[in-house]
């Protein structure tokens, strides 16, 4: 299982959504980190995931974790037994 960083789909959005061009230096900018630290999240070279950079990407963009995050593949939901079939 892997996690896949949308980190450039979200940057899309939001350049298409203010109708300019935003650089990794005005992301890093503003969220107070280095350009460096955006540069690795942009290209998926995260080793450890903070949760406040998380958390700092997710008010950037305006989004959910599970917008910035996902699971690839999908976990698959199991179902929960029945009272019945616990006997």
């Amino acid at each position: 299982m892997a996690v896949t960083i949308r980190f450039g789909a979200l940057l899309g959005k939001k350049m298409e959504k203010e109708n300019r061009v935003i650089t990794e230096s005005e992301v890093a900018e503003a969220i107070g980190v280095t350009r460096q630290a955006v540069n690795k999240w942009a290209n998926g070279h995260i080793v450890r995931f903070e949760m406040d950079m998380i958390e700092r990407f997710c008010r950037y963009f305006e989004c959910e974790i599970g917008d910035l995050l996902v699971l690839d593949p999908p976990i698959k939901p199991v179902p929960l037994a029945s009272s019945e079939e616990m006997g």
